[in-house]
């Protein structure tokens, strides 16, 4: 369920422990608990024929990873980030959509590693940090056979990636690592206020791929 903010200015920050929101003095700052902030949406209109929604929502979110070796891993879809996006210019179904930004909350993120025989070992990462460089525009495009579609025909995803110590069997294999990606395997689908995003990355021996939906 979402709630509604009149507030007049709100300044949204998505940092390493999750999401924080500084309001005017009309508004109420986020607090509490990720289920008892479900999510912030500003509605203005300017006029009948545009509106324009900015919306701060959390998701789940699970991921794998598929190596040519054969070894692959997984964690489930129990974990929680946080995503602020804007929808405007809607005509119908069909409406302009910009990613401003989306993290992870900050927790110790465990799955299963298989190795090329299919034998499993657990895995932890200790915390998990992204934001991304700049927002990125995409469409919602109605369809006959599914939800509407989200696409990103033009953006490319610049995230940046920052993990805490990786350990395997409980054995440290690598300590606090950053990186930037580029990332233009971005798709989903926009329906009844839902957003669900399908996320693909590929290297040279690895394939990445990430699910989240808002909820």
């Amino acid at each position: 369920m979402r709630t509604t903010s009149t507030s007049k200015t709100t300044a949204t920050t998505i940092g390493p422990r999750g999401i924080s929101t500084a309001a005017s003095s009309t508004g109420t700052p986020w607090s509490g608990s990720a289920t008892s902030r479900k999510s912030a949406i500003i509605r203005t209109t300017s006029c009948t024929a545009r509106t324009f929604e900015k919306i701060v929502e959390p998701f789940h979110f699970s991921g794998d990873l598929l190596l040519d070796s054969g070894a692959h891993a997984s964690v489930g879809s129990d974990n929680l980030g946080f995503i602020d996006y804007s929808v405007e210019n809607c005509v119908g179904q069909a409406c302009d959509i910009t990613i401003n930004n989306f993290g992870l909350h900050y927790a110790e993120y465990t799955g299963t590693f298989y190795d090329a025989a299919d034998d499993p070992y657990p895995f932890s990462v200790d915390g998990i940090w992204t934001s991304l460089a700049e927002p990125v525009r995409g469409t919602i495009t109605p369809s006959v056979f599914s939800s509407p579609v989200v696409s990103f025909p033009f953006g490319v995803f610049w995230v940046r990636l920052s993990t805490g110590a990786v350990a395997l069997d409980g054995t440290p294999i690598s300590s606090f690592g950053s990186v930037s990606l580029p990332i233009d395997q971005v798709a989903g689908t926009y329906s009844g206020g839902v957003l669900t995003l399908y996320i693909g990355y590929e290297t040279v021996d690895a394939t990445m791929s990430l699910t989240l939906t808002t909820f």
